[in-house]
């Protein structure tokens, strides 16, 4: 599971909230490296999720920071902690975000993530066995 969230190609297919698409993904996935992924909303102009890997011990662990670009007046950079544990045949994926500097901001992540993890497992789903 931890490859959908560090091969471009993967990621690609899947990230973003409903209707949201990836035209690019620029991963550098080790402690201390960068990534950039360009956002195209199904709306309006694109942005950038960007930060660095400060975890990244697989297949049980990725951690990095969260900033976008450009930034609103309400956003401030965050930690993204992602744990994946074997169940069955399949994979939990636990995402640990924060801090938030308003609730508004907080709503808006857990939307995303919401509608980001249910894209994974259609994409999921969808892959072969």
């Amino acid at each position: 599971m931890l490859a959908a969230f560090v091969d471009p190609a993967q990621l690609s297919n899947w990230w973003g909230p409903a209707g949201f698409s990836v035209p690019s993904a620029d991963l550098d996935v080790r402690e201390g490296g960068q990534y950039r992924i360009k956002m195209q909303p199904p709306g309006g102009d694109p942005f950038y999720a960007y930060g660095e890997y400060r975890d990244v011990d697989p297949p049980g662990r990725l951690a990095y920071t969260f900033n976008w670009d450009p930034p609103t007046p309400d956003d401030q950079e965050t930690l993204v902690a992602l744990s994946f544990q074997p169940i069955g045949e399949g994979t939990r994926v636990i995402v640990d975000h924060g801090p938030f500097k308003t609730h508004e901001r907080y709503e808006l992540h857990e939307a995303g993530w919401e509608d980001t993890l249910d894209r994974l497992d259609v994409w999921v789903a969808h892959q072969p066995a």
